[in-house]
């Protein structure tokens, strides 16, 4: 077994500074949600609201953060990115822990393996054994050690369930062409690359893009109390890299390289300022908003490729749920669906939470991005589709029958 990954690096005082920066930020963007009353429709809204029970110890959790942003708070702050996944890195150790027994939060145990939950062998095997099989090493990005970041270390990678969950997406990209493409087209462009992730999360699957592709702009639209995480975690991740949290989208140049933190509650003047776009990505979240909301998100990035060449006009990369009840939250995908030429790639990365779909305003953009995929070796495509145990039903019904019994037919294998 692999040594654990401890809570034990510790932020320097310059790197504290700069994550009360972070915090001052999203208090400052709070207040100003609070006292103007146009700003009232960007409150966190479906799973999201203070009156859902996920929700309501989010908003207590960014309540306490924002009154105690003390060193040791900040100091394992990834401890506490459970709700952008839905599971904790420690058991027992959750927001509502946090808030109940502040003490036991300063006390963590740093060597425990017993007290892991969610970081285990599961996650290592699947890097393992899938991860690093389908990715090329130049994919591969070591994890900052940063935050409280806790795991099992595999060659440079802290595996746990939520950087496995940000592997899979990577995976995914690659394999539905999108990664091949992009170099492809920063290298034909001379130019770095532009993204647009609508809900970053702790900022992930951004610091991976950053460290893999040429990369000059990355804007993060967000909910403030998710970009307190983001710009902290980005901020001390990326330490080379422009950072800068957008307080007036009217007077910020957005054509300067650089990371952007931009509030939601600015999202439409962001998107007249906002020139050129070569991806956009959202990833379980969509799914998790009102209509009105995904409709304003799809519209918008839909001007924003409008500015870049007809020939070349970008794509969206989401990963959600299909929410056809809309009980909480919304079909984002029949949404995306009217608005662009869709598409659902078949993979062979299991999509354990929700499925991809790749989006465009035209066919052509599409079709390149099928030319981009690489060739699968059989072998994996045998040991993907034997459909292990984790895979979530929604992803195990994409898997044909008939394929996967003559898999199990030639590997002499019992039936499922």
């Amino acid at each position: 077994m692999r040594p654990a990954i401890n809570p034990d690096w510790n932020i320097s005082e310059a790197q504290y500074k700069r994550a009360l920066e972070c915090v001052r930020f999203a208090d400052s963007l709070l207040r100003l949600r609070g006292k103007d009353a146009s700003y009232g429709g960007c409150a966190p809204a479906g799973t999201w609201d203070r009156e859902h029970t996920r929700g309501s110890e989010w908003v207590r959790f960014n309540d306490f953060i924002l009154k105690n942003p003390d060193y040791d708070v900040i100091n394992k702050l990834r401890l506490f990115a459970g709700v952008f996944t839905g599971q904790d890195l420690l058991k027992d150790f959750t927001l509502k822990g946090l808030l109940s027994d502040r003490k036991k939060f300063l006390n963590a145990p740093n060597e425990s393996l017993a007290a892991i939950s969610h970081v285990g062998v599961e996650q290592l095997e699947r890097y393992e054994g899938w991860i690093r099989a389908i990715l090329p090493e130049e994919y591969l990005v070591e994890t900052p050690n940063i935050l409280g970041e806790l795991g099992f270390l595999s060659r440079g990678v802290i595996c746990n369930f939520h950087t496995l969950s940000y592997f899979e997406r990577m995976a995914i990209l690659y394999e539905c062409g999108a990664l091949s493409h992009l170099k492809e087209r920063s290298s034909e462009l001379k130019r770095g690359l532009s993204f647009l992730e609508v809900g970053a999360g702790y900022g992930f699957l951004a610091y991976m893009l950053e460290r893999t592709l040429p990369t000059d702009r990355y804007f993060i639209i967000d909910i403030p109390e998710s970009l307190l995480f983001s710009s902290i975690y980005l901020g001390l991740a990326l330490p080379e890299k422009r950072i800068v949290l957008v307080d007036d989208a009217e007077k910020t140049d957005f054509d300067a390289p650089g990371v952007y933190f931009i509030p939601n509650m600015f999202w439409e003047t962001a998107v007249g300022r906002i020139r050129g776009l070569d991806a956009a990505i959202n990833t379980l979240s969509f799914h998790e908003m009102l209509r009105g909301t995904v409709e304003s998100y799809a519209d918008g990035i839909k001007t924003i490729f409008a500015s870049n060449p007809a020939s070349s006009p970008g794509f969206l990369f989401e990963q959600n749920f299909e929410n056809a009840e809309e009980e909480v939250g919304c079909n984002a995908k029949k949404i995306l669906r009217s608005k662009f030429f869709s598409e659902a790639p078949s993979v062979y990365t299991a999509q354990t939470r929700g499925y991809a779909e790749l989006h465009a305003p035209d066919r052509n953009t599409l079709e390149l991005l099928r030319r981009s995929r690489p060739e699968i070796p059989l072998g994996l495509k045998l040991r993907s589709r034997l459909a292990p145990s984790y895979l979530m039903a929604e992803t195990r019904k994409r898997i044909p029958k008939k394929l996967k019994r003559a898999v199990r037919r030639v590997l002499n294998l019992p039936a499922a």
